[in-house]
């Protein structure tokens, strides 16, 4: 049985829970939250790029090294930035900046490809998750 990669495990945890909430909340409450509403979101939108730009250039340091001691270094560098992405899932989004935070962190599970979500099913509510999330990230 081949190991799940970080990609393999933002498809299945993201498809879901991506999916079911990212349409579910209200555009209203949205609209009438104050921006200070999601000051501890975006803050840790703030941390989540800092650790994943030091991921990426931990990565790039060691491409090809194989080390175990290169492999604990890139190891720790993604472990940092999961434990933000796991912070981030944790907290309620009120505002369109604190979903913005939220779509970032869907991003970082896909190498910061495209997100799919549909790439084994394309159901109209996948597709809406998706279409939500490009939005998120290009508004």
């Amino acid at each position: 049985m081949a190991a799940l990669t970080r990609r393999d495990f933002g498809r299945l945890a993201t498809k879901s829970t991506a999916a079911v909430a990212a349409v579910a909340i209200p555009a209203v409450a949205l609209a009438s939250a104050p921006a200070s509403a999601d000051a501890a979101l975006i803050a840790l939108g703030e941390e989540l790029e800092t650790a994943w730009a030091a991921e990426i250039a931990a990565y790039a340091q060691y491409r090809g090294d194989f080390s175990l001691e290169h492999e604990a270094i890139t190891d720790a560098a993604y472990e940092a930035t999961k434990a933000v992405i796991l912070r981030i899932e944790a907290v309620p989004a009120s505002t369109m900046e604190g979903l913005r935070v939220k779509a970032r962190a869907v991003q970082w599970c896909y190498d910061a490809d495209p997100v799919d979500l549909a790439v084994d099913q394309s159901t109209t509510d996948l597709r809406l998750a998706n279409s939500i999330i490009r939005d998120l990230l290009a508004a």
